[in-house]
């Protein structure tokens, strides 16, 4: 079962919901992934213009763009939650 941890920086929810056998679904997990992304050419960068244009789903186009690219980011991992 894939579970939503909220907030994005409880490991001790993220650690316990792996020990039962679930999978976490995290912030902290996928900015992670998108800071270690291979490549001499790709700067890391933890939001990009796909977030931000995947965060109008989620906010208004007045609302900041960091505000917008968290909610790309976050949006995605509340759907495929199933807790």
């Amino acid at each position: 079962m894939k579970v939503f941890i909220f907030p994005p920086n409880s490991l001790i929810l993220s650690d316990l919901v792996e020990r039962f056998g679930h999978t976490p679904l995290s912030l902290g997990r996928e900015i992670g992934e998108r800071v270690r992304d291979p490549g001499l050419d790709n700067p890391p960068l933890n939001l990009t213009e796909e977030d931000l244009v995947r965060g109008l789903r989620y906010v208004s186009i007045e609302a900041p763009s960091g505000v917008r690219g968290r909610m790309g980011v976050l949006g995605p991992l509340v759907e495929q939650a199933e807790a």
